[in-house]
């Protein structure tokens, strides 16, 4: 609530509390001085979406309309502010130093909806952040016999095991698989790939506020490369 705007914050309030608050006690509550609170509460006012009481007493005034236009405005401020989160939760998980990882999207995505970003919200995101140059995607082809789960995970130092391939090989490969009766499995990763004022800040923020979910995914992805298991 703290990087609201003042006016914001003071419909908020009013809205959860259930009688007429002063301006006093609504100033503490929502961590603002008097002048700008009295200035939200004039604007509130004058807006229809909150009612004066006597003197010094102020509450929300509940209407279908006032309510639907919370609903929606409420929605708008919690989606902006959770946006600094999600770009730093991002950055961070892709950034942190050793040992480094390969991040199969699904993987990214399934730990992003845990952590309250939607899917709607979280692939857009990667897309710009890839434009910009700051995550590579890497598509990998793996053969096999019998069918198998990819690894969420692929350690950095394993990339020197694999190579490109160009347009003709690949379709080669598919043929070959085909004639083989061999399974196909093409799987996309992250690696990131952001300077070092974009990956500090957010290896910071993570190994400060995500530490407990950094450690588990970091040991998961030790166990899997173990080869003792992976699951997802």
């Amino acid at each position: 609530m703290s990087n609201l705007p003042t006016v914001v914050k003071v419909l908020k309030y009013l809205v959860d509390l259930s009688t007429p608050s002063t301006q006093s006690n609504i100033s503490r509550a929502v961590g603002e001085g008097q002048t700008h609170v009295h200035r939200a509460l004039t604007e509130l006012v004058a807006r229809r979406l909150i009612d004066r009481r006597g003197e010094d007493h102020y509450h929300y005034r509940a209407t279908s309309e006032a309510d639907e236009l919370c609903r929606k405005l409420f929605a708008l401020y919690d989606k902006v502010s959770t946006r600094p989160q999600k770009e730093l939760l991002v950055r961070g998980l892709l950034s942190q130093p050793g040992p480094h990882y390969l991040w199969h999207m699904n993987k990214l995505l399934e730990v992003l909806e845990r952590e309250g970003f939607t899917r709607e919200d979280a692939v857009p995101f990667l897309d710009q952040e890839t434009k910009k140059g700051y995550i590579k995607r890497v598509r990998m082809i793996f053969v096999a016999r019998i069918p198998f789960t990819a690894s969420p995970f692929i350690p950095y130092y394993y990339m020197s095991d694999f190579r490109n391939i160009d347009p003709n090989e690949y379709e080669q490969l598919k043929k070959q698989c085909r004639n083989s009766s061999l399974l196909m499995n093409e799987e996309n990763y992250l690696m990131g790939a952001y300077p070092p004022e974009l990956s500090q800040p957010a290896t910071q923020y993570v190994g400060k506020e995500k530490r407990q979910m950094r450690d588990m995914l970091w040991e998961e992805a030790y166990q899997q490369w173990q080869g003792l298991t992976y699951s997802w």
